[in-house]
């Protein structure tokens, strides 16, 4: 390999944009060649244009005073091209360019040895099979980066790498609250998964829903029961598994898992969980980058065209007999920041908001199991703790629920006087107690220690500085949201 090519490869050109002197439209310029940039990543990145051919000689020969230049380098970098966009990119690119030639020329004994051995690349990793079959692998498309010289997250991840186990008793039934949005998710979902012959002809069953609501209020507990209701497999993405510094390469890995996804729906049942679809698909403005449009452009078609839909004899097209749809279950928590385009792509939009006073009970009773005193449910602080927690979404309830249940937990550390119970356990007293042992509880074995049930008024006291997390302004904008396109969950 030339010393052209192991230069090029330290600076990673991600947006390779230039004017056309003619009718000043966009161009792609992609000179570096794709096996010079999947060679040892650079340490630093630098979003910018290309220099004309003038500008390279001349920032050639300004640099060349602190290093000594190959002829290789020289010829590559004269030859004709398009000129620096903009013109303010050529100071960084210029600050680039010298701490590389530094770099080089204080280690080019190491880049002989380089160059003249011959290049090696690690194995393949072996494939692991489990219920599932093999794990699928990606095979890098002609000009894209090797993944065994780039990181997973360039790359993007394998659909095995996403896959998200889950429990057979995690169904619908098992989540407190949610009727109205539990009975969307059984029509849109559920039916068409168990049933498909009942949805043909013009009776296609829904392809996408979009779950939004404030954060902590069971989304993704939602998704996970909806698989778990019809023995799916689930696929949890999130942007940072498709989003790619290389130029093009977001798109590759849009195309590659979708694709992956689709194959394994022809044989199974598939769940695909979006979430933070937001950070993908935000309305699309005259100022954002174009590698941006592209992205979301291959985004809404990989959305359109799904693989799920039902064909005329009942069965999902492009799936075989009675292999279930491909489905996507998306998940944000700003939904009015999505562009109006993919809003149209998610034929269900529900709205998940705070728990009500009955969900808000099941969750307390659910979450302190076996903590509590027989008499908990009946204590007559039971209704003052109901009403002030109006306004906490589910997670702001659970975190609650896990103070008030370290409350004598804490008193273990406090505590000077114990009494012995019937299974030869210690437990804390009041100091008058007949009998009672005063020492701490280091002085006691492990597991010897145990601590009281937990009370109502743990939770009334742990209530004191307890806020929730969702505030009254950011509620109103759901509900103007859910009137103009969403429906009640």
């Amino acid at each position: 390999m030339g010393f052209c090519d192991r230069f090029a490869k330290s600076l990673t050109l991600t947006e390779k944009h230039t004017m056309d002197e003619e009718d000043v439209k966009p161009t792609i310029f992609d000179r570096i060649t794709a096996a010079a940039q999947c060679l040892d990543r650079a340490t630093q990145e630098v979003l910018a244009g290309l220099l004309g051919a003038g500008a390279r000689a001349r920032a050639l020969s300004s640099i060349g005073m602190a290093c000594e230049i190959a002829q290789d380098v020289t010829e590559e970098l004269q030859r004709p091209g398009p000129k620096l966009v903009p013109d303010a990119v050529r100071d960084n690119v210029l600050q680039v360019l010298s701490t590389v030639f530094e770099s080089v020329r204080s280690s080019s004994a190491l880049l002989e040895r380089r160059a003249d051995a011959p290049p090696t690349r690690p194995p393949p990793p072996a494939a692991s099979s489990g219920p599932s079959g093999p794990a699928p692998t990606r095979t890098p498309s002609a000009g894209s980066t090797d993944s065994s010289t780039c990181s997973d997250g360039d790359q993007g991840a394998t659909i095995g790498a996403l896959r998200r186990h889950i429990s057979p008793n995690m169904g619908l039934s098992s989540l407190a609250g949610m009727a109205h949005a539990k009975r969307l998710l059984t029509e849109a979902v559920v039916l068409p998964l168990k049933f498909p012959h009942l949805f043909r002809g013009t009776l296609q069953p829904w392809q996408s829903v979009l779950l939004f609501g404030p954060p902590g209020t069971g989304k993704t507990r939602l998704a996970l029961a909806v698989a778990a209701e019809v023995g799916a497999e689930l696929y949890c993405i999130s942007p940072a598994d498709l989003l790619s510094s290389w130029f093009g390469q977001t798109e590759q890995n849009i195309r590659e898992l979708f694709g992956q996804l689709r194959e394994r729906a022809r044989s199974r049942r598939v769940i695909v969980f979006l979430d933070e679809v937001d950070g993908l698909c935000r309305r699309r403005t005259h100022q954002e980058a174009e590698s941006t449009r592209r992205m979301k452009t291959e985004l809404l078609t990989q959305l359109q065209s799904g693989g799920g839909r039902a064909g005329p004899s009942g069965a999902p097209e492009g799936c075989g007999g009675d292999a279930a749809q491909l489905f996507y279950v998306c998940a944000t928590n700003c939904p009015w920041e999505i562009d109006p385009a993919f809003l149209r792509r998610f034929e269900k939009r529900i709205f998940i908001g705070l728990p009500d006073r009955e969900c808000r009970q099941e969750i307390i009773r659910s979450s302190v199991n076996f903590h509590v005193e027989a008499s908990f449910l009946q204590a007559p602080e039971w209704l003052t703790l109901l009403d002030r927690t109006e306004g906490f979404s589910g997670s702001d309830i659970t975190d609650l629920v896990k103070n008030a249940l370290y409350q004598p937990i804490r008193e273990l550390t406090t505590t000077m006087h114990w009494s012995p119970t019937a299974g030869g356990l210690w437990m804390p007293c009041p100091s008058n107690t007949i009998g009672a042992l005063r020492q701490n509880m280091d002085s006691f074995p492990p597991h010897t220690v145990v601590a009281r049930n937990v009370t109502v008024r743990d939770f009334l006291e742990v209530l004191e500085t307890a806020r929730p997390t969702v505030c009254h302004e950011d509620l109103e904008r759901y509900e103007l949201f859910t009137r103009q396109f969403g429906q009640l969950g």
